[in-house]
């Protein structure tokens, strides 16, 4: 997306055009997640859980996991803001890396980071994302966050999990 951000912002578009979303953020929160029971029809399979991550990201709900299988093992952390209306075409594919540091609540065995993103759709607090609920919270808006759960979250499964 941003090097076809940048394309239209150098060839395309008008000095004072607006930019929908006008910012992007991604975030990320440490969690342990376990297999369930009920998904094992009965049968306790933790001890399995070693082999059942997968090293590459995939698509996930902590809303739609069953109860005590996902504790959230820290605050979420903001690692990546893009102000695509006011960044020039230049930083929007300039790269780059930064380090983050994200502190557990808690003690667990962390075996991914979930992630999910925020789209201020118009610079003035209008955001969509894909940010999960709060902990019994099934509403479809949190903190201004209207479109409710159209997107999913993403976790990246840590192979190996780290004790924190």
């Amino acid at each position: 997306m941003l090097p076809i951000l940048a394309h239209a912002k150098r060839n395309l578009l008008a000095a004072s055009a607006r930019i929908v979303p006008a910012a992007a953020s991604l975030h990320a929160e440490l969690l342990q997640v376990k297999c369930s029971e009920d998904a094992a029809t009965g049968f306790d399979l933790s001890k399995l859980d070693k082999y059942r991550w997968s090293p590459c990201y995939e698509k996930f709900r902590v809303e739609e996991q069953p109860d005590g299988t996902v504790l959230r093992c820290s605050d979420a952390v903001p690692l990546l803001n893009f102000d695509l209306q006011g960044m020039p075409a230049e930083e929007l594919v300039a790269g780059g890396s930064a380090e983050v540091t994200i502190t557990a609540t808690q003690t667990a065995r962390v075996n991914g980071v979930l992630l999910w993103f925020r789209l201020d759709m118009d610079g003035k607090g209008l955001v969509v994302g894909s940010e999960p609920c709060a902990s019994g919270d099934s509403s479809t808006a949190k903190s201004g966050n209207v479109g409710g759960r159209t997107w999913s979250q993403a976790i990246q499964w840590l192979v190996p999990p780290v004790d924190v």
